[in-house]
């Protein structure tokens, strides 16, 4: 019976880590996803701030895409809110 139970308790103990593991590596990749994010957002800024220089009636594009830009950023945090939720 001990045998049995000691058995039992060292794979519940192997099955908490590997979830923790898988867990590590999720953050991992949400946090590169996030700095692949901003990355592309400051090369933008600097793309429309070039362009702005030499046509000024971008100014109303450059803002249209700006609002666009910050609702799919908003999407894609609550999307993965949700998926960290549901775990």
């Amino acid at each position: 019976k001990k045998k049995k139970k000691k058995r039992e308790e060292e794979e519940e103990e192997e099955e908490e880590e590997e979830e923790e593991e898988e867990e590590e590596e999720e953050e991992g990749e949400e946090e590169e996803e996030e700095e692949e994010e901003e990355e592309e957002e400051e090369e933008e800024e600097e793309e429309e701030e070039e362009e702005e220089e030499i046509f000024p009636c971008t100014r109303r594009r450059r803002r249209r895409r700006r609002r666009r830009r910050r609702r799919r950023r908003r999407r894609r945090r609550r999307r993965r809110r949700r998926r960290k939720r549901r775990r």
